[in-house]
């Protein structure tokens, strides 16, 4: 049998009272500072070019994301951050980590809270990135003539550390849906089409706000393109791809008259700027009151241009000069037909000169 004194028992319960202080006392009183990351303010974006995702090196860098970040405490901490871009391609392909980004060396400074923007990188904060170099192939391949990476999602995934403190990460992650709207497919009025209303419906495929505007061919003007620079009888900016010309308040088409139009797609980009994506030129007459009968519209003249291989330009040059008058209104195969139908007629031979054996004037 062991026996323990009185001194020797009290004298252990002073150790095993320390070993349990030891123990729990640093847990129940130490408050470790955490950084807080708010979720990050995006630009509201629908094109970007690779400049604007390459950070580092982009020429004329644009403002894409700011993240908001503050120590619970209002402590000062020092911190390093890490950015990955995934590329999602609406064409189906893929790119995981297509660009990585770390800052250096000196950690920068969370003095209470600060706010980070793409801007920051490289700049105020040393960093140092890598971009894939098959992604980046891939996209300068596959982009637009503009020099915009091609639609899709853009995810990226953020991440803050300090060795200071503990993290919270409040959803930093965020994404950018490109849909690149710079496509724009005029549907109505037909190129060339005859209007028996004064009040036509205008309409055209295009995802976001576009501006409509409409001109008045002069007869001394030779070219769309020289009605389009005048002043339009109308311009109007709607989101709902259409426009229905209005019965008051602007000026009336008038019978007898050609008329230009186009759209404009109003999209943003980085930097919160917007641009415009301007669509073909196409024409359209209003019917006359008197019927077919009646010079020959410029613009029809234009489209046949266009159609007959340079060697005929003279003739046309003669009817513009000459001033040829239609009798009857046009005639194919020996039976009259549309301005619509005679403008497919000539869009088919655009595509097949081989087709023309000669040309005429009667």
């Amino acid at each position: 049998m062991v026996r323990v004194s009185c001194t020797e028992w009290r004298l252990w319960l002073i150790v095993v009272a320390l070993l349990i202080s030891i123990t729990v006392l640093p847990g129940a009183t130490s408050a470790q500072t955490t950084i807080i990351v708010d979720p990050p303010v995006v630009v509201p974006i629908s094109t970007l070019t690779l400049s604007d995702i390459d950070f580092l090196r982009a020429t004329t860098p644009k403002l894409v994301f700011s993240i908001g970040m503050r120590t619970s405490d209002r402590s000062t901490v020092h911190a390093s951050l890490s950015l990955v871009l995934n590329i999602f391609l609406a064409s189906g392909e893929n790119f995981p980590r297509a660009l990585y980004l770390e800052t250096q060396l000196p950690p920068f400074t969370i003095a209470g809270s600060r706010t980070v923007t793409n801007l920051d990188l490289g700049k105020e904060i040393p960093a140092r990135s890598e971009f894939n170099e098959v992604a980046k192939s891939r996209l300068k391949e596959i982009a637009l003539p503009s020099g915009s990476v091609p639609p899709g999602r853009y995810e990226f995934v953020i991440d803050v550390r300090s060795n200071e403190a503990a993290v919270t990460l409040f959803d930093p992650d965020f994404e950018i849906s490109i849909t690149n709207p710079s496509a724009i497919e005029l549907t109505l009025p037909l190129q060339g089409e005859e209007m028996s209303t004064p009040f036509p419906l205008f309409q055209w495929r295009y995802e976001g706000d576009a501006r409509i505007s409409i001109f008045e061919k002069l007869d001394t003007q030779g070219s769309l393109d020289d009605a389009a620079s005048g002043v339009p009888v109308v311009s109007a900016v709607s989101g709902t791809q259409s426009y229905q010309y209005p019965s008051a308040g602007v000026r009336n088409l008038l019978p007898g008259k050609t008329y230009v139009w186009y759209v404009d797609g109003l999209a943003g980009t980085s930097g919160g700027t917007s641009v415009s994506h301007r669509s073909e030129l196409r024409w359209f007459t209003l019917a006359s009151e008197e019927g077919v009968a009646g010079a020959i519209p410029s613009a029809l003249l234009d489209e046949l241009e266009l159609a007959l291989p340079p060697k005929y330009q003279p003739i046309i040059r003669k009817l513009r000069e000459d001033g040829f008058l239609v009798q009857e209104g046009f005639r194919y195969n020996g039976r009259i037909t549309t301005k619509a139908e005679l403008l497919r007629l000539l869009n088919r031979l655009r595509m097949n000169e081989d087709a023309i054996i000669g040309v005429t004037v009667e």
